[in-house]
Formats: C-alpha cells, structure tokens, sequence
C-alpha cells in the first residue's frame, strides 16, 4: 500500500473482543472495531485492530485508514515511519 494513499486520525472503539477468557491476563490480547468520520463521513471498520488491553467501548485510538477504501484501518504505530 503506498503511503499517499492512507490518512491519520483517531478512531472510537464500538467493540471488544479477547482472544482469550477474560480471567487469563498473561497471553491475552484485546482487538476492537472502531468508528471513526473522514470526510464529513462516518466508517466502521470492517477488520479488527489490535488495542491494549486498558481500552474500552467508547475508548479512542489513534489509526490510519486506507482513503480509497476507508473501512480498511490499522493501528497507528509510533515505530514505523
């Protein structure tokens, strides 16, 4: 995917899910679907992201979204350039 093409913004968290039951903290993980607008437009994601395990519904994020097709998102990495 070519850099110009994506967009930065922050994203609310709509749903959680564990990969694991709750009670396991150790090797757990947390991934969400997040809403966020562009454009005057408000998306759904229609993949999961991976969030830390302190967030919650209604919790923001930030991501990046693919401007062609604005439902595809990642996370917003601090190490990638």
């Amino acid at each position: 995917m070519k850099h110009s093409t994506t967009e930065e913004t922050t994203g609310i968290i709509e749903e959680v899910f564990l990969v694991a039951p709750e009670v396991m903290k150790i090797y757990n993980s947390k991934w969400a679907i997040v809403s966020f607008t562009a454009d005057g437009e408000k998306y759904v994601s229609e993949n999961r992201i991976q969030v830390p395990m302190s967030c919650d519904v209604g919790s923001t994020v930030k991501i990046k979204y693919d401007i062609d097709h604005p439902t595809k998102v990642w996370n917003k990495s601090i190490f990638k350039f």
